[in-house]
C-alpha cells in the first residue's frame, strides 16, 4: 500500500485535476453559442494541462525515491504512469488547448472531457491501491460462476436421463411381472367361470355339488386376493419412495401412469375376491339351512335372505370385476413396454456428452481451448522435420502444458471424463443394454458432481482472497484518513479557541486550508464507497462510509465558512471516532480471516462464493454504533440551540440530517434481518 504523505498529494492532484475537468465541463454545458468568448475555457483547459505536467514530474521523483525502500510502491506508480502514457492523456489535453484557442467546435470538445475524465478515474484507481491482479482474479471468478451455471443444467439433464433409464429398467422388469400377473388373471377368470357355469347348471337341493362348489370358490377367491396383493406391489415398485440419484429431479415417474393402470386392476383383483368370498359363504350357509332337521332350512329352502346377496349374482359380478382387472393389466403391460423401448434410444445421452466436452474445452481456457486429443503439428521437430536436438521445443511443449494447466478451471478433468462415461452410457443404450447405461450415467453424474464441487470450492477460495484484499485495502486508507482526521481536529479546535470577530486574514486562510483538507479526505471517503458498493454484499458499512462522506463534506463547507461552532467540532469528533470504531472493526475481521487460514478454515465464500465482505456480527455493532452517533448528533444539536452558539437554520439542518439517518437505520436493520434468515452468517 502507498502509505507516505507524497502520495496522498499525488491522488490530491490528481482529484484537484478532475474538479478542473468538471468545471470545465460545466463551462462547456453553459456556452450560449459560437458568439461567447471562449479564453476562459482555454485558460481552465491550461491549467489542467499545467497541472498534469506537474503531477506527472512528481510521480516520476517519488517512484525513484520509492524504488529501494517501498518497491512496491515504486511499481504501482510506475503502473500509474504507464497508463497516462499508454492514454495519451497528456497530448489529448495539450490538443484541447489549442481548439479551444482557436475557438473550434465546442460539442467535440465537451465530448472528449468526457473521456478524459473517465481516463482519469482509471488512473485515479491504480493510484487508490487497486490490486493489478483483481481484474484477472474478477475474470477468473465469473468464468467459474458461467461454468457453474451450465455444469448445473447439465447435472440437471443427466439425472434426468438417468431418472429415464432407472424407469426404463423398472419398466422391464415389471412388463414381465405383469405378463406373468396377466397370465394367472385369466387362469383364474376361466375358473370362474367355469364355477359361475356349473352354478347355473347345479340344482339347488344337490347339497354336495353345492358345497364342491363353495370350497372351490373360496380357494379361488384366496387366489385372487393373492394376486390383488401381487400387482399392488408391481404398482408400488414403480415409483420407488427414495433413489439416491432421482429425488432432486423433481419430477413424477414415467410410469406413473402404468403404475395408477396397475393400481386400479389390483382394486378390481380386490373386489372380485371379496364377490368370491361372498359368494362361497352363502352357498356354505344355504346348505347348512337344508340339513335335516332345520326348521328354517325347511322354510326358506333355496331363498337368500333379504340382506344378503344372491350366490350367483356374486359369482357373475366376480367375473365382471376380473375381466376389468385383466383388461387394466393388459394396457399396463403395453405402456410399460412403450416406456421401455422409448429410453433404448443414446442420441440424448450423447447430445448431453457433446455438451460435456464443450465445457470441458471452456474451462481449459477463457478462450475455450483446443479440443483433447488432436494432434500438435510439428511438435518436437524442425520446420525441415528433422528431431528437435536442442530440446527447446520440449521445454516450450512443457511451459505450454503449465500455462494451460493454470488456465484450466477446476474440475474441468472431471467434466471431460463425464463427457466420455456419457459417450458410453449412449452406445449401452444403443445396444439396448439399459442397466449398463445406468451404471455410466451414474459415473457421469458422480464426476459432474464432483467438478461442482472443486468450482465451488475454487469461487470461495477467490472470494476469501478478494475479501482479504478488499479489507487490507480498506484497513489502510482508514489509517491514513483516521490520522488526517486527528491533525484536522486538533487545528480545528485550536481556531475555535479563538474569537472569530478578531479572525485576521491569516486565520481564514488557514480555516480555507482545513476546508480544503477535509473536503479531500471526504473524495477518499467516497472511494471506500464506491469499493463497498462494488463488493455489493455489505449492508451497514458502505452507509457508515457515505454518511461520514456527508460529513465531511459538511464540515468542509462550514470551516470554508470560519463556522466553528459545535456542530462542526462535534461532526469532527465524530467523524474521528467512527473511523477508530471502523478501523478496529477491519482489524478484528482481518485478524480472524488469518486465524481461520491458519487452522486450514475457510473464511468467508460459503454459498457459492457470495458470503458478507462483513458478517452480520460485526454490522450489527457498526449499527449500534450509528445509533449512538445520532443520538450525539440529536444532543448536539439540542445543546447549541440552548446555548445559541449556533444559528436555527444549522440547528435544523443537522437534527433533519439525524432524522434522515434514523430512517436509512430502521432500513439497514430490516436488509440485515432478511439476510440472516437467508442463512447468512
Amino acid at each position: 500500500m502507498l502509505t507516505t504523505k507524497t502520495k496522498i498529494s499525488c491522488i490530491g492532484c490528481l482529484i484537484v485535476t478532475l474538479i478542473l475537468m468538471s468545471l470545465a465541463r460545466n463551462a462547456f454545458g453553459q456556452q450560449g453559442g459560437d458568439d461567447r468568448p471562449i479564453n476562459a475555457l482555454a485558460t481552465k483547459q491550461q491549467m489542467i494541462l499545467d497541472r498534469l505536467a506537474r503531477l506527472e514530474e512528481h510521480m516520476f521523483r517519488l517512484r525513484e525515491k520509492l524504488a529501494e525502500v517501498e518497491p512496491e510502491n515504486a511499481e504501482k506508480l510506475g503502473e500509474a504512469l504507464s497508463r497516462t502514457g499508454e492514454l495519451e492523456v497528456k497530448e489529448r489535453v495539450q490538443r484541447l488547448v489549442a481548439a479551444l484557442e482557436a475557438s473550434q467546435s465546442l460539442n467535440q470538445a465537451a465530448s472528449e472531457q468526457e473521456l478524459l475524465a473517465a481516463d482519469f478515474e482509471k488512473i485515479l484507481m491504480v493510484l487508490l491501491d487497486q490490486n493489478p491482479n483483481d481484474q484477472a482474479r474478477k475474470e477468473k471468478m465469473e468464468r467459474i460462476r458461467e461454468a457453474k451455471r451450465e455444469l448445473k443444467t447439465l447435472i440437471e439433464e443427466q439425472k434426468e436421463q438417468r431418472k429415464k433409464a432407472a424407469d426404463a429398467i423398472r419398466a422391464a422388469r415389471a412388463a414381465k411381472q405383469v405378463d406373468a400377473a396377466i397370465q394367472r388373471a385369466q387362469q383364474l377368470l376361466n375358473e370362474q367361470e367355469e364355477l359361475q357355469k356349473q352354478a347355473q347348471e347345479t340344482d339347488a337341493s344337490d347339497e354336495a355339488q353345492n358345497k364342491e362348489n363353495a370350497e372351490s370358490q373360496e380357494k379361488l377367491g384366496e387366489q385372487t386376493e393373492k394376486l390383488s396383493k401381487d400387482v399392488d406391489d408391481i404398482s408400488k415398485s414403480l415409483n420407488p419412495e427414495s433413489d439416491a440419484n432421482e429425488t432432486d429431479s423433481g419430477k413424477e415417474s414415467e410410469n406413473k401412469k402404468a403404475a395408477e393402470m396397475l393400481e386400479e386392476a389390483s382394486k378390481d383383483l380386490k373386489k372380485a375376491s371379496e364377490k368370491m368370498q361372498a359368494a362361497s359363504q352363502e352357498k356354505q350357509e344355504n346348505n347348512s339351512k337344508r340339513e335335516p332337521g332345520s326348521e328354517v332350512g325347511k322354510q326358506e329352502s333355496g331363498k337368500p335372505s333379504a340382506d344378503k346377496q344372491d350366490p350367483k349374482e356374486a359369482q357373475k359380478e366376480a367375473t365382471e370385476e376380473l375381466k376389468r382387472a385383466l383388461h387394466r393389466l393388459e394396457e399396463a403391460k403395453k405402456e410399460l413396454e412403450q416406456k421401455r423401448d422409448a429410453a433404448k434410444s443414446g442420441d440424448a445421452q450423447r447430445n448431453l456428452s457433446d455438451r460435456a466436452k464443450k465445457l470441458s474445452q471452456k474451462m481449459q481456457s477463457p478462450k475455450g481451448g483446443e479440443p483433447k486429443g488432436k494432434p500438435q503439428e510439428n511438435q518436437g521437430e524442425k520446420q525441415d522435420g528433422k528431431p528437435n536436438e536442442s530440446g527447446d521445443q520440449k521445454q516450450g511443449d512443457q511451459e505450454s502444458k503449465q500455462s494451460k494447466k493454470d488456465e484450466s478451471l477446476p474440475g474441468e478433468e472431471n467434466v471431460d471424463r463425464a463427457g466420455k462415461h456419457m459417450e458410453d452410457a449412449g452406445k449401452e443404450l444403443d445396444e439396448e443394454d439399459v442397466e449398463q447405461a445406468v451404471l455410466e450415467e451414474d459415473k457421469a453424474l458422480d464426476e459432474l458432481e464432483r467438478a461442482q464441487r472443486e468450482l465451488e470450492e475454487a469461487l470461495k477460495q477467490l472470494r476469501q482472497e478478494e475479501q482479504e484484499d478488499i479489507l487490507m485495502g480498506l484497513q489502510a486508507r482508514l489509517s491514513e484518513m483516521l490520522e488526517i482526521q486527528k491533525g484536522l481536529n486538533a487545528e480545528t479546535l485550536k481556531l475555535a479557541e479563538l474569537d472569530k470577530a478578531l479572525f485576521r486574514r491569516a486565520e481564514k486562510l488557514k480555516c480555507d486550508e482545513l476546508a480544503k483538507k477535509q473536503g479531500e479526505l471526504g473524495k477518499s471517503a467516497q472511494m471506500c464507497v464506491r469499493l463497498l458498493e462494488e463488493d455489493g454484499t455489505t449492508v451497514v458499512f458502505p452507509q457508515i462510509m457515505e454518511q461520514l462522506t456527508a460529513d465531511m463534506q459538511m464540515v468542509s463547507e462550514r470551516l470554508g465558512k470560519s463556522e466553528l461552532g459545535p456542530i462542526t467540532t462535534g461532526t469532527q469528533s465524530d467523524i474521528e471516532r467512527e473511523l477508530s470504531r471502523l478501523l478496529e472493526s477491519l482489524k478484528k475481521l482481518i485478524e480472524e480471516q488469518k486465524k481461520k487460514k491458519r487452522q486450514g478454515g475457510g473464511g468467508g465464500g460459503g454459498g457459492g462464493g457470495n458470503a458478507p465482505l462483513v458478517p452480520t456480527s460485526a454490522e450489527l455493532k457498526m449499527l449500534k454504533s450509528s445509533q449512538l452517533r445520532i443520538n450525539r448528533q440529536t444532543t448536539t444539536a439540542d445543546a447549541a440551540r440552548k446555548d445559541g452558539s449556533e444559528t436555527e437554520a444549522d440547528i435544523n439542518s443537522n437534527l433533519s440530517v439525524a432524522a434522515e439517518r434514523q430512517s436509512k437505520l430502521e432500513e439497514m436493520s430490516r436488509k440485515i434481518q432478511t439476510r440472516a434468515e437467508k442463512g447468512h452468517p
